[in-house]
């Protein structure tokens, strides 16, 4: 482990135009000697391996041969990397200010924190939360986008969830892994992401068993950086499915005996499953059509 070293860990998977960008505001907005990055390649069928070697021979570039998920090439990036600390990126995020400082500063003056995040934004700076509360089976129902959540009344349960914004550095329950800074002692303390999840819900399973040992999470909104929600998923469709199926993981691992809770959470999730296919290719039908 190099002490300081900051190691940025990116999944790669069709996205070559989005990690390029992301890259060159990573060597824009951050301090060369500070970091490195190790890039995760999750089988792309585009050019993604090609574009990014090129432009960035000194990755650390590992090459999946089937797509492993995120959880799994996210453990893959924190083996192979040298840092005291590990940045977790997703490929549809874009640097406009030195964050890995602010974020770095923040987590090294706060001994209780294991983690902290930034504050994201779209590309107009409309805010999208990152931060949540832990998941129960009533909370859950009211989820970003969940069906019960959109309707007149029952939305003001939405933020039993998902966290709206806050103005300084604020302790929260569970992060997304979207940009999340983690110490490695941390990290490893736990054992990394839980690998049963393929996509979702393995940071806030994180986040929990960090909870457990005393390691908190923090926001931290002076750092600021855009997030195209969704950009890196090709497949509303296959998103929609590993979000449900995750979200069916996490309470069967954290809520085993609870037997009818959970079958009710099954059956509402199927049917926001439904719920959510149809609106999202009512929406690309519309977008076709116009």
């Amino acid at each position: 482990m190099t002490p300081g070293l900051t190691s940025i860990i990116i999944i790669n998977y069709n996205t070559a135009d989005l990690t390029l960008r992301l890259l060159r505001s990573i060597y824009e907005y951050c301090r060369k000697d500070d970091f490195e990055i190790v890039l995760i390649d999750n089988a792309s069928r585009d050019s993604s391996l090609e574009e990014l070697q090129s432009s960035y021979p000194e990755l650390v570039l590992i090459k999946n041969k089937t797509n492993s998920g995120f959880a799994r090439a996210a453990n893959q990036g924190g083996k192979a990397s040298a840092g005291e600390y590990l940045w977790f990126i997703n490929s549809d995020c874009e640097l406009t200010m030195p964050v890995l400082d602010i974020l770095k500063n923040a987590l090294i003056n706060t001994p209780d924190a294991a983690a902290v995040t930034p504050k994201t934004v779209d590309k107009s700076g409309n805010f999208h939360s990152v931060c949540r509360n832990f998941p129960s089976h009533k909370n859950i129902l009211f989820s970003r986008g969940s069906l019960l959540g959109r309707i007149p009344g029952l939305d003001n349960y939405a933020h039993t969830y998902t966290l709206g914004d806050f103005a300084g550095i604020t302790r929260v329950d569970a992060m997304a892994a979207t940009a999340m800074l983690i110490r490695r002692e941390d990290f490893e303390r736990v054992g990394g992401f839980d690998e049963r999840f393929f996509l979702y819900f393995e940071d806030t399973d994180l986040c929990l068993r960090l909870n457990r040992e005393g390691r908190y999470c923090y926001y931290v909104p002076e750092a600021v950086m855009i997030h195209q929600l969704q950009a890196s998923s090709k497949s509303p469709a296959r998103r929609i499915m590993h979000h449900h199926i995750s979200a069916m993981e996490y309470f069967l691992k954290w809520y085993p005996g609870k037997i009818l809770p959970n079958l009710g959470l099954f059956f509402m999730l199927t049917v926001n499953f439904i719920f959510q296919i149809i609106i999202a290719y009512a929406g690309m039908s519309r977008n076709i059509r116009h």
